[in-house]
C-alpha cells in the first residue's frame, strides 16, 4: 500500500463528512498531514504559554516560521518527512544559522 492509499483511507475515516469531492480531499488529507501544527496552534494561541503571544505561519527575516514569539524572540519550527531531503536540510541548516545570528 503506497503512502498516498494509507492517507487517503485516513483522511477518510476521520473526516467521511468532509470528503465529497477531490478539493474536500485533498483539504481533508492537509487536515490529517498537519494535525501536529494543529495541536501545537492550540496550545500556543491566546497566550496559552507562560502568557507569551505566538504567531503563526510567521515570515521572519524572509524565512516562514510555524510559529514565533516576537517579544521573547523564541522560533518554533515542527519537523516533518518534508524536511527529511538532504537540499532541506542544507536549507534548515542555513535558516537556523541565520535566525540565531539575528537573535531568535
Amino acid at each position: 500500500m503506497t503512502l498516498q492509499a494509507v492517507l487517503l483511507a485516513a483522511a477518510l475515516v476521520a473526516f467521511p463528512f468532509v470528503v465529497h469531492s477531490s478539493f474536500h480531499l485533498n483539504a481533508a488529507i492537509l487536515v490529517f498531514l498537519f494535525g501536529a501544527v494543529a495541536q501545537a496552534w492550540n496550545i500556543l494561541r491566546h497566550r496559552g504559554v507562560l502568557g507569551l503571544k505566538f504567531r503563526r505561519q510567521h515570515v521572519l527575516h524572509g524565512f516562514i516560521v510555524d510559529f514565533c514569539c516576537l517579544h521573547e524572540c523564541i522560533v518554533i519550527e515542527l519537523e516533518g518527512d518534508v524536511h527529511d531531503s538532504i537540499e532541506r536540510q542544507g536549507y534548515d541548516r542555513a535558516r537556523s544559522e541565520f535566525l540565531t545570528a539575528a537573535g531568535f
